[in-house]
């Protein structure tokens, strides 16, 4: 607040400010913040920060919007593709949150620790199969698989516990370097 005060034109202060309201959850003033570092600065990260605040406020029409802009500026954003998938699956669009994921993949498999990977996997997994829908229990496999592999790879802490097919993804412990492992299998 003392740097706002100081400079109302510092972008970084409202920036570093909204961070701290969103993580106390109080989402519309991190809104609030986050808008006016736009108009100060528009940066991708502010876009892609706002979209996250809209998403977690369930405002998924804007959340999708923030996200859509930075694609639209940056198409090979693998985390704006990945948010935005995300956003549509929150929104009950499968169809258009497969596309993004699959993009995000192909651009960067080790964006936000491969979370891609994970949001694919689940979705195949809980998706039914055809005829009614996409849905596919071994690429679902595959993909959680490779989720794993790539939260080991980039140090990723493993707090996991997704159900595959017979077994279990179990965690040895919280921290970074633990290793997953497949039980009941």
């Amino acid at each position: 607040n003392q740097a706002i005060k100081f400079d109302p034109k510092l972008a970084t202060a409202f920036s570093n400010r909204a961070l701290i309201y969103y993580r106390m959850r109080q989402y519309d003033r991190a809104i609030a913040d986050y808008t006016t570092e736009i108009k100060l600065r528009p940066t991708l990260l502010a876009y892609i920060s706002r979209g996250n605040v809209y998403r977690d406020k369930d405002d998924l029409d804007k959340a999708i919007a923030d996200f859509t802009a930075v694609v639209e500026l940056v198409p090979d954003n693998a985390t704006a593709r990945h948010n935005r998938g995300m956003a549509y699956l929150l929104a009950g669009d499968l169809i258009k949150a497969v596309p993004d994921f699959d993009m995000a993949l192909k651009l960067d498999p080790t964006a936000l620790d491969g979370s891609a990977y994970t949001s694919l996997g689940a979705l195949y997994y809980k998706v039914p199969g055809f005829p009614v829908g996409f849905g596919d229990d071994d690429k679902a496999d595959k993909l959680l698989q490779q989720a794993l592999k790539t939260l080991s790879a980039v140090g990723a802490p493993i707090q996991v516990r997704i159900g595959i097919h017979q077994g279990q993804v179990a965690d040895d412990g919280p921290g970074v370097g633990t290793q997953p492992r497949i039980v009941g299998m």
